[in-house]
């Protein structure tokens, strides 16, 4: 199954990368938000995009994406060097959740969201729960190429 959002773009993209690019096996979760409210497209010299694919425990997504509302929420009101904090739910598989973020800099990241009182709760209750059974990170700088919204 492909989301008909990301399949257009996984076609012209998966030649790019030794392995499939599977971002067309993702819908969005509407959760969180492409583009920070009123700053858009904002290309920064040197920001940091993640992509994190979480693997979950059977039957612990609803609750994970009801503690991934709260964060985002947070993230939007308090990290507002935080340019992207979007989720998405795999369409095959529905242990897999996988969240885009893009940050202005290595610290806003470090310090800022990870030091965050509701990320600790959250992803600490994550932890001890044993919801989070794999967690791969993609990390890259943003080349200021493409668009995430349309003007």
């Amino acid at each position: 199954m492909k989301s008909p959002g990301f399949e257009v773009f996984a076609a012209g993209a998966t030649p790019l990368f030794a392995k499939p690019f599977d971002l067309a096996d993702y819908e969005p979760a509407n959760i969180g938000f492409l583009t920070r409210p009123g700053v858009g497209r904002e290309f920064i010299k040197d920001s940091i995009v993640l992509s994190v694919e979480f693997e979950l425990k059977p039957g612990t997504r609803d609750r994970f994406l009801a503690d991934a509302e709260v964060l985002a929420a947070d993230v939007l009101a308090n990290e507002p060097n935080c340019l992207s904090y979007y989720y998405m739910k795999s369409l095959d598989n529905p242990d897999k959740v996988g969240i885009f973020e893009r940050y202005k800099t290595r610290h806003d990241i470090d310090v800022v969201h990870r030091g965050a009182e509701v990320f600790k709760k959250i992803f600490g209750g994550f932890e001890k729960d044993g919801i989070l059974v794999k967690r791969s990170i993609i990390e890259c700088t943003d080349s200021g190429v493409g668009f995430l919204e349309r003007a």
